[in-house]
């Protein structure tokens, strides 16, 4: 749950986590076809969640950035093609992450405890991919 002793970083367990699962899981989502980081990405995200469900926490205390790394990784499949789409991806996944706009609040309060533990970072990986993929068709749009 602490990704090594990830989980015991100073200052900031769950920005540390998730830039080091973004540095491990970029390069295989960059060079790996559609469905081969599809199914990385499944794969990554189930076992965060057995790994939540088996050990039952009761709370989300701040050591535990497994959930970041299912949700890091998610925000980066859905928006992986480029580095700086990747950097972009990561630095959304983090500012929802830590503020948990409207609905992510609310999914972190989901029962049983790990459940709202992961599914708030699930909404914000899936949020920062989006918005990711939106501000890029945005600056290509315009131009830039």
């Amino acid at each position: 749950m602490t990704l090594g002793r990830l989980g015991h970083a100073k200052p900031g367990p769950g920005t540390v986590g998730s830039i080091a699962t973004a540095a491990v899981v970029y390069w295989p989502f960059a060079a790996l076809p559609g469905f081969l980081d599809l199914v990385l990405v499944v794969a990554l995200c189930a076992g965060c969640a057995v790994v939540l469900i088996l050990a039952d926490p009761q709370d989300d205390d701040s050591r535990i950035v497994i959930d970041e790394a299912a949700g890091v990784s998610l925000a980066l499949y859905l928006a992986h093609s480029s580095f700086s789409q990747a950097l972009l991806a990561l630095f959304l996944f983090r500012i929802l992450d830590i503020l948990k706009p409207g609905p992510i609040r609310t999914l972190e309060r989901w029962q049983p405890p790990w459940l709202g533990i992961y599914a708030d970072d699930m909404a914000a990986g899936l949020g920062a991919g989006v918005l990711t993929i939106i501000a890029m068709k945005v600056l290509w749009l315009v131009g830039i």
